[in-house]
Order: C-alpha cells, then structure tokens, then sequence
C-alpha cells in the first residue's frame, strides 16, 4: 500500500541548461517580488487567533490534492485516492466537480500536461501546467489552488508563455486558472490581455535580473 500523503511532498523540480549548468526556475524568480495580499492576509489570519502554519500546511495539502486531480483527468489518467489521507481529499473533490462542471461549457483538447521545459535565451527553467486548445485557441493555463489571482500570477505565467514558444509552442494566449481549495475560495477563469502581455513579461524580466544581480553580491 502506498504511503498515505499528509503533507505535500512534492520536491522542487530541477533545471539544466544544454551545457549541465543548473538554471533557476521561475517561481524562484518571481520570488522577488512583493505579494502585500499576503502579507495583509497572513496579518487577519493571526488577528483572528488561527494558527496560520497548520492553516497554510493544510490549505496547501488540500490545494495539491485538487491540482493532481485536475491533472490526472485532463491528462487522460486516473487519480489514485489512496495515496491521499480521507481528510485532505473531501474538500478537493468538491473543487474538482465545480472544476468539471465550468470547463465542460468549453471545448478544448490537451497538448501536454506538466511540461518541463528550459529557456537558453533567458537561462531558466519552468514547469507549464497546462498546453491545451481551449475554445479554438492554443493556450498556456497556469494552474493555481488558493483564495484568488494575484499579480504576480500573471508574470509567472507569461515566462512559462515564452519558455514554451522557444520549444516550438506557438502561444496565443495565457491564462491562470483559480479552482478553490475549500468552500470559502471560488473557481475563476482569467485571460491575461494582449495589451498587458509585454509589461507582465517586463516585470518578470527584470524579476530575472534582480535575481542575478543578488547572486554577485553578498546578500542577506
């Protein structure tokens, strides 16, 4: 029998270039970046006399669970509840089945699900959720579990959108898929705009350039 999961552990998934050079990925990246939602969030959590570690720890369980469920189906394969604690998958299936009844309003056929992918121009690596024509249109979904979208979502995704072009993914649009963890959360669907696309990929650029400069120097 395998293990039952209690926590998420998945190990971070790591990128070479051509030359065996290891790259960062691009969460690592846009780690840079402020989140005050957060940060006003984690403040009402504590406000509110929740422990905010078990909360995070099990939101975040809960959030891995509906990602590889919605993986599994979309990739043709079948999710293996067992592996799952009874407590953690209650509430990801819930979000599943909202999950399939939005994207059943659509028509779309996969390309490729956890496709790791490196970028030689911008020397990073990435990992794209979905690649799959939605409604007609070839589409980078990242795919997110949480309480919203947030901007830094955005500059995730479109850095994905340009790993993908450069191995030979014709891109013509991004997208951040919200489905919620819990009952509190709500599903939600957002396309990022073509006119919004090049400032979203100027911030992670310079995300990425942040990143580098912090690495020639000793920082704290």
């Amino acid at each position: 029998m395998a293990d039952i999961k209690l926590r998420s552990d998945k190990v971070h998934q790591r990128y070479y270039n051509a030359a065996g050079k290891r790259l960062p990925g691009v969460t690592t990246i846009t780690g840079v970046l402020d989140k005050p939602a957060l940060k006003a969030w984690a403040n009402r959590i504590g406000l509110d006399g929740i422990d905010i570690k078990s909360y995070v720890d099990k939101r975040a369980e809960m959030g891995t669970c509906a990602h590889d469920m919605i993986e599994a189906h979309i990739g043709g394969r079948e999710f293996d509840k067992s592996e799952w604690a009874p407590v953690i998958v209650d509430q990801p299936e819930n979000s599943f089945l909202s999950f399939l009844s939005e994207i059943g309003k659509h028509k779309y056929a996969v390309v490729a699900t956890e496709k790791q992918m490196v970028s030689e121009a911008m020397q990073i690596g990435g990992t794209c959720d979905i690649i799959w024509i939605f409604d007609d249109v070839l589409t980078l979904t990242d795919l997110k579990t949480g309480k919203g979208i947030y901007p830094e979502m955005f500059c995730q995704a479109v850095a994905y959108a340009e790993i993908a072009k450069e191995n030979g993914h014709a891109i013509d649009r991004v997208s951040i898929l919200n489905v919620p963890r819990a009952e509190d959360e709500e599903y939600r669907h957002e396309f990022i705009k073509s006119e919004d696309y090049k400032t979203y990929l100027d911030i992670f650029l310079n995300c990425l350039n942040i990143y580098n400069l912090k690495k020639s120097v000793r920082w704290y």
